[in-house]
């Protein structure tokens, strides 16, 4: 354990895979935290400021598993995969992507039409070598950006997050501009919690988060 419970530190990095790392006293655990990447600890003893040799950590990629995407009727389909934390890709023509999973946790994958109007979403762990998620219509959230007159906004931001069961954080999912008279609509997943925000200039609106069906019409006052 270090003499400070909360300090962490990222090592300088050498050329050739080599790194350097300026503790304080006391006992140390390292280990590889690149992105996609895992490591063992390797325990270290630091003393009096004494220079010691760094040592090796053999690292290896995170497991990966195989996503595949498909329509309600379960036919291959191009479309995107995502994951909790943001990061996207699409699929190939025939609906395959290779995602990778982080050893210690599942991961929430959510997957979308290329028009995002169907959606599908799955926990996946890393044991897993293959998924599949089937797409599903999604349903229409609708609504306008007031003023505290009840004039409508143009142009204001208004962006769709989501959560689900097990999920610490909400996802930003699509977000578009008002229209000139103010409204705006998507197609979300129904499974979904919801929370709506806009924004124009120096305004600011978070709604409550609510079951995707409720959200059906929203009135968003920008105060």
């Amino acid at each position: 354990m270090p003499i400070a419970p909360e300090f962490f530190t990222i090592a300088e990095q050498l050329p050739e895979g080599a790194y350097e790392l300026r503790l304080p006293d006391g006992f140390w655990v390292l280990k590889v935290a690149d992105e996609g990447w895992q490591s063992e600890g390797v325990f270290v003893e630091v003393f009096g400021g004494s220079v010691i040799e760094a040592p090796t950590i053999f690292a290896c990629p995170f497991p990966t598993v195989r996503v595949s995407v498909t329509d309600e009727e379960g036919k291959p389909i191009k479309g995107i995969v995502a994951d909790e934390t943001g990061k996207a890709v699409e699929t190939d023509e025939e609906g395959f992507a290779v995602w990778q999973i982080p050893p210690n946790r599942p991961a929430r994958l959510i997957a979308a039409s290329l028009d995002r109007k169907s959606w599908a979403t799955k926990v996946v762990t890393a044991e897993q070598e293959e998924v599949r998620l089937r797409l599903q219509a999604g349903t229409k959230v609708k609504g306008v950006v007031v003023n505290p007159s009840g004039q409508p906004i143009e142009s204001a931001l208004v962006s769709v997050w989501a959560i689900w069961d097990g999920m610490a954080e909400t996802v930003c999912l699509l977000s578009q501009k008002t229209g000139e008279d103010g409204q705006f609509e998507f197609t979300v997943p129904s499974d979904a919690k919801l929370q709506l925000r806009a924004q124009k200039g120096s305004k600011q609106l978070l709604s409550q988060i609510l079951p995707a069906p409720s959200l059906d019409f929203v009135k968003l006052v920008l105060q």
